[in-house]
């Protein structure tokens, strides 16, 4: 999971300044690579098997939504994500994890974040 997550943060904010054409000089670059190890630091204090869970309960919805979709029944595969996420909202872990990623504030532009929010927010869970 911490390396899924580490992974993904080094893809995304390397294909940004990539496709952005910036150019990062070495006190950037070391600013960077500082905050992504104290990301790491503070996944490691998550408890694991509380996230193992997250991870099983989140592959059981992938079925029931996956289903429900097959079943034409598209509105209730919506409902059912809605009311996932808002228990994940409150989840003790998925609280720490955010604010674990929080430490890298700044680090991806915004214009990249509206474009991922825009796109899942014009998709529907069905397709």
């Amino acid at each position: 999971m911490k390396r899924l997550l580490m992974g993904v943060l080094l893809l995304s904010v390397g294909l940004v300044f990539a496709d952005d054409g910036l150019n990062l000089n070495s006190e950037e670059l070391q600013t960077m690579m500082a905050k992504m190890e104290q990301v790491q630091l503070c996944m490691e204090q998550l408890d694991q098997a509380s996230l193992k869970q997250i991870e099983g309960r989140t592959q059981q919805l992938l079925v029931e939504v996956k289903q429900l979709c097959t079943n034409g029944k598209p509105a209730q595969a919506k409902a059912r994500a809605i009311s996932f996420g808002k228990q994940l909202a409150n989840d003790k872990q998925v609280i720490e994890m955010k604010r674990c990623a929080e430490i890298m504030t700044g680090m991806v532009p915004n214009s990249l974040l509206l474009a991922l929010e825009d796109q899942l927010m014009n998709q529907h869970i069905c397709d």
